[in-house]
């Protein structure tokens, strides 16, 4: 007999979830300024798009997971693409997890360089070691570390953005021409295939002083003229992308070994090894280049997923699925 699920448990599980997707990405704000803040007011329309998906995706895998087994995360790949396509896109996965964990690491070292004056190293390193050991203790520890994480990454956000906006809402005018007139870092050609978040606005706000930033909303809450915001918001920083580079340690890792055993803690080890040398590019660049291009192949397997829930079958399968034909022998009989 299943044992009921707590409301605490959700809850934990929901924050840990939220902390994982928000990362160095969000939570410097590189993210929305490539995405949506670059292309001024129009950003806002691909935000709006972006939530849409978004929901749609959670809402999709959701409903597909309730029928598989426990544990067999990647099933999903096969339930929308097929068994062999599907593979395809389970090795990118685990793929774009380890470049996003060295992502993760270079914006560790670029909040260290920006704020503290460090040389980034410093930044890439504690990152590192933070990960590994968080990984080691095993899943159901990491999240009861990372559940907090991430309602706290949230309300900064939030926070430093009311704040900026208050204070320097005023040049929000002045914004889009800006943008119109200036070269800058864009995730791609078009907007609307840009996609999330209200954290824009106040980038706009500050747009002639965050254009080129690595960390552009720690810069912001440098400006607001409030002594204690910035160090605490670089903490909050630190802890969104902590929130992220640890469940994406433990997800490669767990793909070629048993979580917790010897062979996975190695293994741990020594991916971090390597993508603390591979996170010597810029947090910029490395943004700017990995994000946009897993946008491209998101949208192939979405239109795959769409394919999927409208016909029954997936796209490469010849056969009618199980429950198509079971639903035509009930109504015969």
């Amino acid at each position: 007999m299943k044992e009921p699920v707590k409301g605490k448990r959700i809850i934990s599980i929901a924050g840990a979830f939220i902390g994982f997707c928000i990362g160095a990405a969000f939570a410097t704000g590189q993210e929305v300024l490539q995405f949506f803040t670059a292309y001024g007011f129009w950003g806002i329309v691909g935000a709006f798009l972006s939530i849409g998906l978004y929901v749609y995706l959670c809402i999709s895998f959701l409903h597909a997971g309730t029928g598989m087994p426990a544990g067999d995360g990647n099933g999903i790949f096969r339930y929308y693409a097929g068994e062999t396509i599907g593979r395809l896109f389970e090795w990118y996965s685990v793929l774009f997890l380890y470049i996003v964990m060295i992502i993760m690491l270079s914006g560790a070292g670029a909040v260290f360089a920006d704020y503290y004056g460090l040389s980034a190293i410093w930044g890439r390193l504690a990152m590192g070691i933070l990960a590994v050991l968080a990984v080691v203790f095993g899943l159901k520890r990491l999240v009861t570390i990372l559940a907090p994480l991430g309602p706290l990454v949230i309300t900064g956000c939030v926070a430093v953005a009311v704040l900026g906006l208050w204070k320097n809402g005023g040049n929000l005018s002045a914004a889009q021409a800006f943008v119109e007139n200036t070269e800058m870092v864009q995730a791609s050609g078009n907007f609307w295939l840009s996609g999330i978040l209200i954290v824009l606005f106040v980038e706009l706000a500050y747009i002639e002083e965050i254009a080129f930033s690595d960390v552009p909303m720690l810069h912001i809450a440098g400006q607001l003229g409030i002594p204690a915001v910035a160090p605490l918001f670089s903490f909050i920083l630190l802890a969104g992308i902590f929130s992220t580079t640890a469940p994406l340690l433990w997800s490669v890792s767990v793909r070629f070994a048993k979580d917790n055993s010897p062979s996975f803690c190695i293994l741990s080890v020594v991916l971090t090894v390597i993508a603390f040398f591979a996170s010597y590019m810029p947090f910029q660049r490395l943004v700017n280049l990995v994000l946009p291009s897993s946008g491209y192949v998101g949208m192939v397997f979405m239109l795959l997923m769409v394919f999927r829930q409208v016909s029954g079958r997936d796209l490469f399968s010849k056969t009618q699925p199980v429950e198509k034909r079971e639903e035509r022998l009930e109504t015969a009989d």
